[in-house]
């Protein structure tokens, strides 16, 4: 579970490398956030050379969380770390490559599923 000033690993080459959560978009409570959802974030660390800066506000979904995810034929998936992907405002990924060696089911459809209609 994402909340306010997490701190997420970047999975895709925009050029940032950390970013901290400000707010979880499109959540019910509005505190927290999980796999798939669409969050607001800081970039708190960026490659000098990335089209992202340090500072720059910009939104994200999340594709890893360490908190234990329950698929629906029963089984749990969890990860060793917080990561997310930027989006751009229409929805489309920021980057053109993502370096997730290990994302579920749940996170290899998200840009086909839920934004490709957006």
């Amino acid at each position: 579970m994402i909340q306010m000033r997490t701190i997420l690993d970047v999975a895709d080459n925009s050029g940032a490398r950390k970013i901290s959560c400000i707010h979880a978009l499109g959540n019910q409570v509005g505190r927290v956030a999980s796999l798939g959802d669409i969050i607001t974030a800081n970039v708190k660390e960026a490659a000098p050379d990335g089209t992202v800066k340090k500072g720059q506000v910009v939104k994200a979904v999340i594709v890893r969380t360490r908190k234990e995810y329950r698929r629906k034929d029963g089984t749990y998936i969890r990860f060793d770390d917080n990561a997310a992907v930027l989006i751009m405002t229409r929805r489309n990924p920021l980057a053109h490559a993502f370096s997730v060696p290990s994302v579920g089911i749940e996170g290899q459809g998200l840009f086909e599923n839920r934004f490709a209609g957006a």
